[in-house]
């Protein structure tokens, strides 16, 4: 589980969001991917497919498109079983963002149009 807080003093105030995600490719090209908000006691479901993808880019999309579906600032607690959107958001991002999703050899990291 990772929390993303917006770093100032309305945090207090703010909606408390739950988003659960998760995606998949198994054996083809096609994948899909899923996410979940919760507020209280109100559900959101959003489901999406890709004919030619990863599994890593639909474990990402389905975080994408849950934050892209808030309507307004919140606090938001995303649960993801991908190690790689995980690490992503904890350890990667803020490479990313310095490094303009560059490898260390300058070459563009996977994915670098999502995570960007």
């Amino acid at each position: 589980m990772v929390e993303a807080k917006p770093g100032h003093e309305k945090e207090a105030t703010m909606k408390r969001i739950e988003l659960v995600t998760d995606g998949s490719c198994v054996g083809n090209p096609a994948g899909g991917c899923a996410c979940t908000l919760r507020y209280e006691e109100v559900e959101r479901e959003l489901t999406g497919t890709h004919p030619r993808t990863t599994n890593n880019r639909m474990q990402l999309t389905a975080a994408i498109e849950g934050l892209r579906a808030l309507k307004e600032s919140c606090s938001v607690i995303l649960v993801a079983d991908s190690q790689y959107v995980k690490q992503g958001i904890t350890q990667f991002l803020s490479r990313c963002k310095a490094t303009g999703c560059r490898a260390a050899n300058r070459t563009l990291v996977l994915n670098q149009d999502l995570w960007q």
